[in-house]
């Protein structure tokens, strides 16, 4: 049986143990180092499986590497990315560059159609879940919003209750 190729992007201290453990910086003693916003070595459709969690907020533009990402992932490859929702403390770290929506992700969809006349992004996945995290540590009413905002992500967004429940993450995966 072939081992599955897994890669934990941006890994920092959190390695993961039958992963390839992926960083650029090489204080963290990565399997292999990698700056993302840049082509990897890897060959095309060599990967089964991503796991980025909050490392995209941190670029400027995070398009190339999800170009990228779904250049090297196999047919069906899966990629689970981890971001900051956009009404979460994403502002308090410095090293934040950009926060994430619901539908930030579904504009990689091959059936995710709005602005595709005037954007053509070029890496579209066959299928895309999102769902939104909230934290439930100091705020149980969240057990309640959480449910209710994945159900009416537009009407969770796009209304004044964002600001009375902000959402902690975007939890997303994509299959090629």
């Amino acid at each position: 049986m072939t081992e599955r190729k897994r890669l934990n992007i941006g890994c920092g201290t959190k390695r993961l143990a039958g992963w390839i453990n992926v960083d650029f910086n090489q204080r963290f003693q990565p399997d292999l180092v990698w700056d993302i916003t840049k082509k990897s070595r890897l060959g095309d459709n060599e990967v089964d499986e991503i796991y980025c969690d909050n490392v995209l907020e941190h670029l400027t533009d995070f398009v190339g590497s999800i170009k990228e990402f779904h250049r090297i992932l196999k047919p069906g490859g899966r990629l689970r990315i981890i971001v900051p929702h956009f009404t979460s403390v994403f502002w308090d770290i410095p090293s934040h560059k950009r926060p994430f929506s619901y539908y930030t992700f579904h504009h990689f969809s091959a059936g995710y159609k709005l602005n595709r006349e005037t954007e053509d992004i070029g890496a579209y996945f066959s299928r895309v879940k999102t769902r939104l995290v909230f934290t439930k540590k100091y705020k149980v009413w969240n057990h309640i919003v959480e449910p209710l905002a994945n159900l009416m992500p537009i009407l969770y967004e796009q209304t004044f209750i964002r600001n009375l429940f902000p959402c902690w993450l975007v939890d997303t995966v994509l299959i090629k």
